[in-house]
């Protein structure tokens, strides 16, 4: 698109409206699963290794990779961590 001599891209409002949604989606998921175990969101998104924190997070990030449809790396993120981590949970799962 060109305005006044200069190229602008086109937003795509879908991705964005789509990308809303799953941090939407992601925070619900995180929120249930602190309810359920009694622990806050600044705790499951810390460093803490705790392990009934650790638990929960691992419970958090399963249910946030099968109950939508976001990339490891933004599941990740929303745990400030990164995406091997939300592998190794998966993996994990699987044991």
């Amino acid at each position: 698109m060109s305005l006044g001599g200069f190229e602008y891209a086109e937003y795509d409002y879908h991705v964005s409206k789509t990308l809303v949604s799953l941090e939407i989606q992601i925070g619900a998921i995180i929120q249930r699963v602190c309810n359920e175990t009694k622990i806050s969101i600044e705790q499951i998104k810390s460093k803490s290794r705790k392990n009934y924190i650790v638990e929960a997070r691992r419970i958090a990030m399963i249910h946030c990779r099968y109950e939508t449809n976001a990339s490891l790396e933004m599941i990740g993120e929303a745990f400030n961590r990164n995406h091997s981590t939300v592998i190794y949970h998966l993996k994990r799962m699987v044991e």
